[in-house]
């Protein structure tokens, strides 16, 4: 019988090749999956707010009057990407 068991597979351990967190425990890849799923919708959030910002610098016709945010905005842009 194993003494741990991943929260998403059901893989059972033996000695603790799993990693913790939110208070759960998981094996090696069910952990790395979860950690990628959670930054990927960090990212598509972060995407969403410049897509946004950049839809209301349109609407209000601010690119035309400061490049300078258009700068910002691509930098941050390729920041997250």
């Amino acid at each position: 019988m194993s003494k741990w068991k991943c929260e998403i597979c059901n893989e059972g351990f033996d000695n603790f090749h799993a990693q913790g967190f939110d208070g759960k425990i998981y094996c090696p890849l069910c952990f790395f999956k979860e950690k990628t799923k959670k930054l990927q919708q960090e990212l598509q959030r972060k995407d969403n707010i410049i897509k946004e910002l950049e839809k209301w610098l349109n609407e209000n016709n601010l690119y035309k009057t400061n490049d300078n945010i258009l700068a910002k905005l691509k930098e941050l842009e390729n920041e997250y990407k």
